[in-house]
């Protein structure tokens, strides 16, 4: 089943509550991902546990994964990084020893397979981000897939208490995909957009972090209204 939500981490946030997960539980999670996602876990009053990426595959090293999980650990966020496919047979048998909610994030593996199957039907639930940059860009959504059908029941009832964006908020959406998607069309990043990110390096260096994107480094204290 489909669920449709405002961003990848609002799907998150959501899929953490359907299942009622106890405050002060651990969850694993990568080093690598976003975040919104670590946000959505400390304001559920989760702990976050992070464990070591196989580097051959960007995934968690599983003998390091099962020494992180103890009988706090409630749940586990599989992060697909790069396009890359690591082998699920060990992390998912892992995770279903120990009972874990499994929540994959599939937004950099969209299609990809592992022995016939879809990356994000794994485990519990599948969350996807459909926002700019990409593969698949609907000008900012989450999508989140589940075969169960009481998280889906669930997930329903969050989604229908979910309000409408500003109309003003999709159109700077939609014009800023589009300036993204023209700047970074490999002609134009090398005869333009290259050089002009050159340019602001030697103008200032804070000038081209703010133009690649910054992002707070302090938590927040609650889900911010604009993720609903």
């Amino acid at each position: 089943m489909f669920n449709y939500f405002s961003f990848a981490r609002t799907a998150f946030y959501f899929s953490l509550k359907a299942v009622k997960i106890p405050e002060n539980s651990e969850i694993i999670m990568p080093p690598i991902t976003i975040k919104p996602f670590l946000d959505v876990v400390l304001c559920l009053k989760l702990k976050p546990v992070f464990v070591d990426l196989d580097p051959d595959t960007l995934c968690y090293d599983c003998n390091q994964l099962e020494k992180a999980i103890t009988k706090n650990t409630k749940a586990i966020n599989i992060t697909y990084l790069y396009g890359i496919t690591p082998d699920m047979d060990p992390i998912i048998n892992i995770a279903k020893k120990y009972n874990l909610f499994i929540v994959e994030d599939f937004s950099h593996n969209i299609n990809a397979e592992y022995k016939g199957k879809k990356l994000g039907t794994f485990g519990d639930v599948g969350i996807y981000s459909a926002s700019s940059t990409k593969t698949f860009d609907i000008h900012g959504a989450g999508l989140l897939i589940t075969e169960n059908n009481d998280i889906a029941n669930s997930l329903r009832k969050y989604q229908n208490e979910l309000e409408f964006p500003p109309r003003i908020i999709l159109l700077q959406k939609i014009i800023t995909n589009f300036i993204r998607n023209i700047a970074t069309k490999r002609s134009v990043f090398s005869l333009l957009t290259f050089p002009f990110i050159k340019l602001l390096k030697m103008i200032s260096s804070e000038e081209v972090i703010k133009f690649t994107g910054t992002r707070p480094t302090e938590p927040i204290e609650k889900i911010p209204k604009s993720w609903l």
